[in-house]
């Protein structure tokens, strides 16, 4: 038996008893809430000159230990790389792209927030660094990003909640979406060989009782506790 039909079992059992308890003029419904957080890791070739800021101020050296010589540097681009991301991430054409792909329904809420992995990154081109990431001339040319995708929907009609599959399901065409959108605004392209699967972080799901108030709005339902006319001996 699944977390939703458990719940409906539960809910409406739960929702008899409020009502028994409040009257039957009083309005109940039961709210169904979902919260699921995905996310990717991505490599992607940043050897490209649509950036912002220009790349040729990162040059890499390194001494015969092959250790990299300024860290700064190394910090210095994962600021850059950092503001680049998150001015995407305001941008009105980005968060259409992804509102538009997954296809929003009322109620619910969709985000995918991309970060760079600063740690990985500097482990990654700190010391020796394969071929493949940093030229022969110091320039990197590779960099490791992760993609954090969040769905989040309360109904009052749980059919309306999408399972975990078609959440996933949804948020793989956004992704290819974005590598689309990188590819043709920055000529950043994701490195196909070093390609991941959308892992599922965390899964919640939640059914709470409403109740309407005087004003119409729906709010949580809070029993009253009744008073015993019970004289205290």
């Amino acid at each position: 038996m699944n977390k939703y039909a458990l719940g409906t079992i539960v809910g409406t059992a739960l929702l008899g008893l409020a009502k028994k308890h409040s009257g039957s003029s009083v309005k109940l419904r039961n709210l169904y809430e979902a919260e699921y957080f995905f996310s990717e890791v991505w490599y992607i070739s940043i050897d490209t000159n649509d950036f912002p800021f220009d790349m040729s101020d990162y040059i890499l050296e390194y001494d015969q230990d092959d250790n990299v010589i300024s860290e700064d540097i190394i910090n210095s681009l994962n600021h850059s790389i950092r503001s680049f991301l998150g001015d995407i991430m305001w941008d009105d054409e980005y968060n259409q792209l992804v509102e538009n792909t997954f296809d929003v329904r009322d109620d619910e809420e969709v985000s995918v927030y991309i970060s760079e992995e600063e740690d990985a990154n500097y482990q990654y081109l700190s010391h020796n660094p394969p071929s493949h990431a940093v030229d022969e001339k110091g320039k990197v040319k590779h960099w490791m990003i992760e993609l954090h995708f969040r769905y989040k929907v309360g109904t009052f009609d749980k059919n309306q909640i999408r399972t975990l599959a078609e959440v996933e399901d949804r948020f793989r065409e956004v992704s290819s979406a974005i590598k689309n959108f990188l590819k043709s605004k920055f000529k950043v392209a994701l490195i196909d060989r070093w390609e991941t699967e959308i892992m599922l972080d965390s899964d919640e799901t939640d059914m709470t009782i409403m109740v309407q108030n005087k004003e119409g709005r729906w709010v949580p339902y809070r029993p009253h506790a009744k008073t015993s006319n019970l004289r205290k001996r």
